[in-house]
């Protein structure tokens, strides 16, 4: 066993594979401070918007978050429009699901004093029912922006990961 992690560790290791990680310093440094402007319209979906963006700095590009003070990078993910559209009707012509689109805007400077402004979207659906109390559809609409948001955070991630790799490229042919 010992043996084959090792085999697979030269492998990795000589093909140049490098972690997400690596990458994400080459922008952020080492610590990166979350700040999110607040859509009035759904304030429960801002707060979760930042637990997911916190979440994925700690766990995928494995930076502290720190505050504001304290950290080499800001970040500002604002939720630029929250929307829902029918899906679906039932007998009576009355809508039974929806889905909630959102498009999320991430604005920061790189530790090299670029400055970048990245939008992206996802999708959520949820189910409404006329015997559904109002506090039941909330959740409902919440769930799906949520899920909306943690699409939008996923594909950013991928966009800085494209754009660690771009730096650190550049750094290497100056």
């Amino acid at each position: 066993m010992r043996i084959l992690g090792i085999v697979l560790s030269l492998l990795l290791v000589g093909c140049g594979y490098r972690p997400l990680a690596h990458y994400a310093r080459g922008i952020f440094g080492k610590s990166v401070y979350v700040e999110v402007s607040v859509n009035p319209e759904f304030p429960k979906a801002g707060v979760a918007a930042k637990d997911i963006l916190n979440k994925a700095f700690l766990s995928r590009f494995h930076l502290d978050v720190e505050p504001k003070e304290s950290a080499e990078s800001r970040i500002i993910l604002k939720l630029s429009s929250i929307s829902f559209s029918s899906l679906a009707q039932d007998n009576e012509g009355f809508t039974s699901h929806y889905r909630a689109s959102v498009d999320v805007n991430f604005s920061y400077t790189s530790i090299y004093g670029e400055s970048y402004d990245i939008t992206t979207n996802g999708t959520g659906d949820y189910a409404s029912t006329g015997n559904m109390t109002s506090i039941a559809i909330e959740k409902a609409q919440l769930d799906a922006i949520t899920t909306a948001i943690e699409q939008a955070i996923n594909s950013f991630v991928s966009k800085t990961f494209y754009q660690g790799i771009t730096h650190l490229k550049q750094k290497e042919i100056k």
